[in-house]
């Protein structure tokens, strides 16, 4: 579930199993920050070793082609 917020923050709702949502937590405690931070800061790691994967970046790459051409058969 997802919901729009006006002030550019986006609500995203992640089920985790309870073992994973106690690991988050218990990380957040011990780094003194938000679980939201413990999230933010992983999705900011795997997105920039995502950057980094030439096989990713060729993937993605192929299906913004693939998706512009069909928009471009559409309008």
């Amino acid at each position: 579930m997802t919901e729009k917020k006006a002030d550019g923050v986006k609500v995203v709702t992640v089920r985790l199993p309870h073992d994973d949502a106690g690991r988050a937590d218990f990380v957040a405690r011990v780094e003194g920050i938000s679980v939201n931070d413990v999230f933010r800061r992983a999705l900011e790691d795997y997105l920039t070793a995502l950057r980094a994967d030439q096989e990713f970046v060729a993937r993605a790459k192929a299906m913004v082609a693939r998706e512009n051409e069909i928009a471009g058969q559409l309008v």
